[in-house]
């Protein structure tokens, strides 16, 4: 039998709507993610888990969406499972069985039974509005769409929308996507028609730079009044004036639509509400405008502005610009520039900055996303990326990566990258280093040193490119340059035990730490006499390829005879050139010649000295009232490992 053509031709229609409106989302899904998200394959940790905890963690991980009724799915059932790099339907599968479906729409994964829950398809009316969950304001030109049929409509320009669809479900799902804004799915029993408002969730980055970006502020809302706001979102106009006075916002010269007028002059006794500025304006609590400022606002409260402000804000507590100041902002209390500043923030308390080129300058804290210039605060600086740049704080200087200098009174912090200068009355931090560091206790960088580390007490790096100068030194790896330090210990370096013997003590016990190019010695040294010593030295050593070892060290140490009273002071000075070789792998022989340099001081300031029998035929004594010289030259012997 023949289609009647009305029909055939209404048939057709439809599908080719259909056709339009699939093509349209697969596109969506093509611009959003390069693969289908079903196709995707998420890496869960084996073992048991409930439906509900594997659910959430591909979610996180895949930055999704699952959507399913709650009585749908069950959540609390365990199931066990194993990470074999299989896809996301395929994970579903197995953990859910083979009585689902699912949907891929926008960035929600839909959970559907696979089987019809009627006999036959019910018809439903959907009506409904759509609304800026931010600003309250209407949302037209969103797309509404049943997402089994993929029957669509859209919001007119007052946020109503009106859909009608059918099917054998309990409950219908439908989906709402609008740029700008957070895809959506909302479900909804299957009555026979009802009415459905909506709030849209706008994305991060959006209205940045927008006529509504001011609604949302606290002053704005108790000034103007949301259903004023919805009025101005509402009405399409744009008219300039040269001058205008009131005495509230809509309470002027302008009425009721003053946040849709631009204006040259402004006089505000208490304030005021505009659309935009192009030249002065003076109110004695608050200034509010929209849009731009091109000019000068004075305020005894605050400024502010919801696009850029070129020129001047001057206002005794804030001034707000949610977009980009080129100029001037001077506050008693605080100063905040959503996106740019081009010119110079100076506050009492705090300025807030989003890409910085000039100055920040305030009593407490200074904040920048990016910062080209000088930030100048009595307590704390912090900017996340630092180009050329300078920070000084009365105490802390932060950031994430900064290339410049870091002048702090307390601590310096660079979580990840830092090049330049950075000098810190106690404490300096960085995750990577090229410049350097200078404190009075702590240098620390927690990856590649590059450059020098100087500390009155402790240096700390990962991989060292460059000079550690402090009291104790410690890093992992020395890849070039050197420790100096009384102490320095390298993780990947020297540790060597060494035993040896010499013409003053037949017993000596040294460790030495640090690299070959300078390391620090300590020592003991024991007498059967009950004669010892304890010293501490520093040394340098040279390995060659055939085994073959050249140094020298140079050390102090305190000599005493144990269990007698000390009558003076006697301290041994050694300096020895050495030879060496590999014995076997870890053993190793060196010696040398000793030159001893012994000198002794009376305690009780008479000539009476500690009688210790060191040095071996001295070749040089030199006697004072109260001291004495001795110098000999003598032979060490050590075996180390």
């Amino acid at each position: 039998m023949n289609s009647h053509p009305i029909v055939k031709s209404s048939y057709i229609m439809r599908m080719i709507k259909r056709m339009i409106l699939v093509g349209f989302w697969t596109l969506m899904a093509i611009n959003g993610r390069a693969q289908n998200i079903l196709n995707s394959r998420p890496s869960i940790p084996s073992g048991e888990h409930t439906v509900g905890e594997i659910l959430a963690y591909i979610e996180d991980e895949e930055e999704i969406i699952f959507s399913y009724p709650s009585d749908l799915v069950p959540t609390e059932k365990r199931v066990e499972i194993s990470n074999r790099n299989q896809s996301l339907s395929a994970i579903l599968d197995q953990i859910l069985g083979p009585d689902y479906r699912y949907l891929e729409r926008g960035s929600y994964i839909i959970i559907q039974s696979a089987h019809k829950n009627r006999e036959t398809r019910k018809d439903v009316r959907i009506t409904g509005r759509l609304m800026d969950e931010r600003t309250g304001g209407v949302v037209s030109n969103a797309t509404i769409y049943e997402v089994n049929s993929l029957r669509s409509t859209q919001t007119d320009s007052n946020g109503n929308y009106e859909l009608k669809v059918s099917g054998r479900s309990d409950y219908l799902e439908l989906a709402v996507s609008k740029e700008n804004y957070v895809d959506t799915i909302l479900r909804l029993f299957n009555n026979d028609s009802f009415y459905q408002e909506l709030q849209l969730k706008p994305t991060k980055d959006f209205d940045l730079y927008d006529a509504t970006a001011t609604d949302d502020l606290i002053i704005v809302r108790r000034l103007v009044g949301e259903k004023v706001l919805i009025n101005m979102n509402n009405v399409n106009l744009a008219e300039r004036r040269f001058a205008q006075v009131s005495f509230l916002p809509f309470l002027g010269t302008n009425g009721r639509l003053s946040g849709k007028v631009a204006n040259h002059v402004s006089f505000n006794v208490l304030a005021g509400y505009a659309n935009a500025l192009k030249g002065v304006e003076i109110g004695g609590i608050c200034n509010i405008e929209r849009r731009q400022v091109v000019g000068l606002q004075i305020a005894g409260m605050a400024n502010v502005a919801g696009g850029y402000l070129t020129g001047v804000q001057y206002a005794g507590f804030a001034n707000h610009v949610h977009y980009r100041v080129k100029g001037l902002q001077v506050s008693g209390f605080s100063n905040t520039a959503v996106r740019e500043v081009w010119g110079a923030q100076i506050s009492g308390t705090l300025n807030f900055g989003g890409e910085v080129v000039g100055l920040q300058a305030t009593g407490l804290i200074n904040f920048a996303t990016e910062l080209t210039g000088l930030q100048v605060g009595g307590i704390m600086n912090v900017a996340d990326e630092g180009h050329t740049a300078i920070q000084a704080g009365g105490l802390i200087n932060a950031a994430m990566n900064f290339s410049g200098i870091q002048v702090g009174g307390l601590l310096n912090v660079s979580a990840e990258k830092f090049k330049g200068i950075q000098y810190a009355g106690l404490l300096n931090y960085c995750g990577e280093m090229k410049g350097v560091q200078i404190s009075s206790l702590f240098n620390a960088t927690w990856k590649t040193m590059e450059g020098v580390q100087l500390s009155g007490g402790l240096n700390m790096c990962g991989t060292l490119k460059g000079v550690q100068l402090g009291i104790v030194n410690v890093c992992d790896t020395v890849e070039s340059g050197v420790n100096i330090g009384l102490f320095s210990f390298v993780r990947h370096g020297m540790h060597t035990l060494q035993y040896h013997y010499s013409e003053l003590m037949p017993l000596n016990v040294s460790f030495k730490t640090g690299t070959d190019r300078f390391y620090n010695v300590l020592s003991s040294g024991l007498r059967k006499d009950s004669l010892f010593m304890l010293g501490y030295g520093v040394g340098s050593q040279h390995r060659y390829s055939n085994g073959l070892l050249t140094g020298s060290d140079i050390q102090f140490s305190w000599v005493q005879k144990a269990g007698y009273a000390e009558k003076s002071v006697n301290v041994l000075g050694q300096f020895t050139p050495f030879i060496g070789f590999k014995l076997w792998r870890h053993a190793n022989i060196s010696m040398g010649p000793v030159l001893n340099v012994l000198y002794q001081k009376s305690l009780d300031g008479q000539t009476e000295l500690d009688d210790l029998q060191l040095l071996k035929a001295p070749f040089y004594t030199g006697n004072g009232s109260r001291d004495q010289l001795q110098m000999s030259v003598g032979y060490r012997l050590a075996f180390f490992f």
